[in-house]
């Protein structure tokens, strides 16, 4: 018994090591995308030279779906991916300071699966 809830705390101490630990970041914003929101739409205002960092985690996302995100100015995409792999984790330079867009929403990414249950997307982003 005693080794048992001891392996379920060490499984509990690796899932709380989210993708967050990795940044320190001084401004963020965070939401969920999935089931109950398809699509979140954010603004953010950066200064320049900043690293700004995107991260997607995932535990229940249906395997059809994946995320696709969009960051950009009032001008020009800065970044755009569907991410259907979890976690994930990816840094872009801003070189000028800035308002960014920033768009999420649940995109298909393999018809030959059916979910019963959607699922939901945790999505971060910052510097």
């Amino acid at each position: 018994m005693i080794l048992f809830a001891l392996f379920i705390s060490s499984l509990i101490s690796c899932h709380e090591d989210t993708l967050s630990t990795r940044f320190n970041y001084q401004t963020k914003q965070e939401w969920v995308v999935g089931a109950d929101i398809d699509s979140v739409n954010k603004t953010m205002t950066v200064p320049a030279n900043t690293r700004l960092n995107i991260e997607v985690t995932s535990e229940s996302l249906c395997k059809s779906s994946g995320i696709e995100i969009i960051i950009s100015n009032a001008s020009t995409i800065l970044f755009q991916k569907t991410v259907s792999v979890f976690p994930f984790s990816e840094t872009i330079t801003i070189d000028q300071a800035q308002d960014l867009n920033i768009q999420t929403k649940v995109k298909i990414v393999n018809t030959a699966i059916e979910c019963i249950w959607l699922g939901n997307a945790n999505v971060i982003v910052g510097y």
